[in-house]
């Protein structure tokens, strides 16, 4: 019997969840979550207006995100609200019970509005702690109402200092939190690999959490502002979709050839959200630049115990969409990808299994561990 776990999912934060989640002291640091007066939803923080929400349905990218931002755009009422969403999408305790209809046993549960907080913020690195570590309390009320069936991926910023970082990732383990979500790019300037982070590296190999990007999910933009300044939107952008992917490439050929998993072996690294299809052109790339490096300098920056695309296949551990063919990756990069649902995203399924098998059909050999055995092994 195949123990399926679904390695991406979110859950819709509602409003009041960041200020219920902080002390008293802090909640004038929350984001909330606002009706306007047309009835469309908006992330706000200090009063701002960060950007437009909407209730995204499986399948129906434009019904989703482009039809209530354009009714928005013209002054017309919202068709929906967002306090109308399916309790699925937001109650963990209805996600749960969902499971078995779906064929699920375990679900992986990442943020929504909350992915970006630190482009969301803009550099107010009070508020982002304050609101990162609300999310991580409330991840951890989830991980109880799961019951074991729901993983709840913890948040977590570089920029917050030694002790932070070591009290979220203490208080995370401790209550059943295996994954932890971190903003690819660099912080405040400093690269992933570098040593000041090395701590962080070790402490989470102790307390068994995978660090885990989600493309997309960023908090200094890999693509400079300037070449998206004319988008209709900046959460979104044309760029970021084309080159999507990009900030988890450049993060991880950071992490790989400064020798983070050679220092830190056991260190397993999550990617998730599509795409994965540049992972042999990445593995391809990451050899033919170290070698070259090597013949025009004579030195390398750090000497590596294996071949810098090695690390790919023993070190990641990749969530592919239905779409992306994931046999065929596997086929060059090894099994290193997993099942992963995107529920409730537009650009994900409704039901996470049998929608996911109907386009990739059977995986044969590779049936049990792409379904599950894969992750559980990951984060064993």
């Amino acid at each position: 019997m195949i123990r399926v776990i679904d390695a991406d999912s979110h859950m819709f934060e509602q409003p009041g969840l960041w200020r219920d989640y902080m002390p008293a002291n802090q909640h004038d640091l929350a984001l909330d979550l606002e009706e306007d007066e047309l009835g469309y939803t908006w992330l706000t923080h200090k009063g701002n207006r960060l950007i437009q929400c909407y209730i995204s349905e499986p399948g129906k990218l434009w019904e989703s995100y482009g039809l209530p931002h354009q009714r928005q755009r013209e002054g017309q009422p919202a068709l929906r609200r967002y306090t109308e969403m399916p309790p699925t999408y937001r109650d963990p305790a209805a996600r749960r019970d969902a499971l078995d209809g779906w064929g699920v046993d375990e679900q992986v549960v990442f943020p929504n509005w909350g992915l970006n907080f630190g482009w969301y913020l803009q550099g107010d690195r009070e508020s982002e702690l304050a609101n990162i570590s609300a999310w991580n309390r409330w991840a951890r009320q989830m991980h109880a109402e799961g019951r074991g069936r729901l993983r709840p991926v913890g948040h977590l910023t570089l920029r917050g200092d030694a002790g932070w970082i070591r009290q979220e990732l203490d208080l995370l383990a401790e209550g059943g939190i295996t994954q932890v979500f971190l903003p690819a790019g660099l912080v405040d300037g400093r690269r992933m690999s570098h040593p000041d982070f090395d701590p962080v590296w070790t402490h989470m190999v102790e307390l068994g959490l995978a660090p885990t990007f989600h493309i997309g999910a960023f908090a200094e933009r890999i693509i400079d502002d300037g070449w998206q300044a004319n988008d209709v939107i900046q959460y979104m952008t044309t760029q970021s979709l084309v080159m999507n992917g990009l900030d988890a490439q450049i993060s991880l050929a950071d992490l790989i050839l400064n020798g983070v998993f050679d220092r830190h072996p056991e260190l397993i690294w999550l990617v998730t959200e599509y795409s994965v299809g540049w992972l042999p052109e990445l593995q391809f790339r990451l050899d033919m630049g170290f070698d070259t490096h090597y013949q025009v300098t004579a030195k390398n920056n750090v000497d590596l115990a294996l071949r810098p695309s090695e690390y790919v296949t023993r070190n990641l551990r990749c969530v592919s969409f239905p779409h992306e063919q994931p046999q065929k990756v596997m086929d060059v990069v090894g099994d290193i990808l997993m099942f992963g649902s995107d529920y409730p995203h537009a650009e994900g399924v409704a039901n996470p299994v049998s929608d996911y098998e109907a386009q990739v059909g059977d995986m044969g050999a590779r049936q049990e561990s792409f379904y599950g055995g894969t992750f559980a092994t990951a984060l064993a």
